[in-house]
């Protein structure tokens, strides 16, 4: 890996649900953190709230952007491109909200002609322009742990022809935890020009207390077949996450605290309730099609990573 130092224009979009709370978020973070590096101009900001659940409302969005395009493209030609949808989730469904029904947040299904169409058809030709794109979903979970949404969401994503997209697993996400990820990726992918999918196990070997929190979800679209991939990170402890499975503090059985005595043999781990009278046992494998990542790796913990297809 060699990098070097660009100053190739950048815009970042951040893309809110209505009234949504994002205060202090690491998006904004990050482009104050570029800020330096472009002091003859070459960053842009823009931050637009958005309420598609009539068509009122979303025509109103769509000129608002209209708007804003125009007046972007009179600066100048952005040929990068970062944008994030700040939104919540149906946490059954995995639906993204698209704004208030009366005085009610309302979700719609992610699918090709609803939720991203409408909410990224006014920017289509600025995504087009862009030779990178970069798409992060500061959403709850559900978006990519329920199969029809996530499968959804991939199909959107790769009619769209953003270069990499970025979401999280978590069921409560906090965004504010992903704040040295999107600084790493400020310096990493935008300063020093590194290709997203080199860089990110260094971004996350910068962001492991992230890990704790939430698995990530890398989806790359090929420049050349036009084909997503996707990749799931997440962070495994010999002790709390054996291969990236979570360990129950108490033990579910009989009820007690601090629970359990591990072994370790061919890379299994065993885990045994304390309580002999219980007899509860765990026994993990490294999952299959996974690998250990060493940027960030310690003596007891490190990322992993494993193609979302190998997880069936």
């Amino acid at each position: 890996m060699r990098a070097q130092i660009s100053s190739t224009p950048v815009l970042f979009v951040h893309l809110s649900l209505v009234n949504i709370n994002k205060i202090g978020g690491p998006f904004e973070l990050a482009h104050q953190f570029l800020e330096p590096y472009f002091p003859q101009g070459g960053l842009g900001y823009c931050n637009i709230e958005f309420d598609l659940a009539t068509a009122q409302s979303a025509t109103k969005y769509r000129r608002e952007v209209d708007k804003v395009v125009r007046d972007l493209f009179k600066q100048r030609s952005w040929a990068r491109l970062v944008m994030a949808i700040t939104n919540h989730t149906d946490s059954d469904c995995g639906d993204p909200f698209t704004g208030y029904m009366g005085d009610q947040y309302v979700a719609a299904e992610i699918d090709q002609v609803s939720f991203l169409d409408l909410l990224l058809a006014p920017w289509s030709t600025m995504i087009q322009r862009a030779t990178e794109s970069y798409m992060w979903f500061f959403s709850c979970g559900a978006l990519v742990n329920n199969a029809v949404s996530f499968t959804a969401l991939q199909q959107s994503v790769s009619k769209h022809k953003i270069t990499a997209s970025i979401a999280f697993t978590a069921p409560r996400f906090q965004p504010n935890f992903t704040g040295l990820l999107l600084l790493a990726f400020a310096e990493q992918v935008i300063i020093e020009s590194y290709h997203i999918a080199h860089a990110f196990p260094h971004m996350l070997g910068q962001s492991n207390k992230l890990g704790r929190h939430t698995d990530i979800i890398l989806m790359m679209t090929d420049t050349l077949t036009g084909n997503l991939s996707a990749v799931r990170f997440f962070w495994t402890h010999i002790d709390y996450r054996p291969w990236g499975f979570h360990m129950p503090i108490q033990c579910p059985d009989c009820g007690i605290v601090d629970a359990w005595r591990s072994a370790t043999k061919h890379r299994v781990y065993r885990f045994e309730c304390k309580n002999r009278r219980c007899g509860k046992l765990y026994t993990f494998e490294q999952p299959p099609g996974s690998q250990l990542l060493m940027p960030g790796k310690t003596g007891s913990s490190s990322w992993m990573s494993i193609p979302c297809n190998a997880e069936g």
